[in-house]
């Protein structure tokens, strides 16, 4: 490859093969090969496309990797949450009614789990968005 300066022309010589020896490219062929800079932003921002695909490929494919690992049982099993049941306060342990008491809580036996601490389940309403605090039906 050789570069040749000829009456002001810049020439750029390529050897394709042995039976042609010489070929010249001409220099609007050779401006067409330099990038503007709106092209380069273009690749820039292509280049960067193709990169964060491939990332949500990767974790696509990791995701599907973690979901098919099979279960390990654990020696002691932990519970995520919180758990609420009825306990008969102190000073009613110590009244006169604490056979009613005690009957009536062996009666109800109820116990709820929740993921937050307040058992507040979220209302659904069109407009409105709020918390209320969870009912749970008691039969005695």
């Amino acid at each position: 490859m050789g570069i040749s300066l000829h009456k002001d022309e810049l020439r750029l010589e390529i050897k394709f093969n042995k039976k042609l020896n010489e070929s010249v490219m001409h220099t609007q062929e050779l401006a067409c090969r330099i990038k503007s800079v709106r092209q380069k932003r273009r690749l820039v921002k292509t280049d960067r496309d193709k990169q964060l695909i491939q990332l949500d490929k990767r974790r696509a494919e990791l995701r599907q990797q973690k979901r098919l690992l099979p279960l390990v049982p654990l020696e002691h099993p932990c519970q995520r949450g919180w758990k609420r049941f009825f306990v008969l306060r102190e000073d009613l342990k110590h009244s006169p009614g604490k056979a009613f008491y005690e009957t009536l809580l062996a009666k109800v036996k109820t116990v709820e789990y929740h993921h937050d601490k307040e058992f507040k389940r979220k209302k659904r309403r069109k407009r409105y968005y709020g918390y209320e605090v969870k009912q749970g039906n008691y039969h005695i």
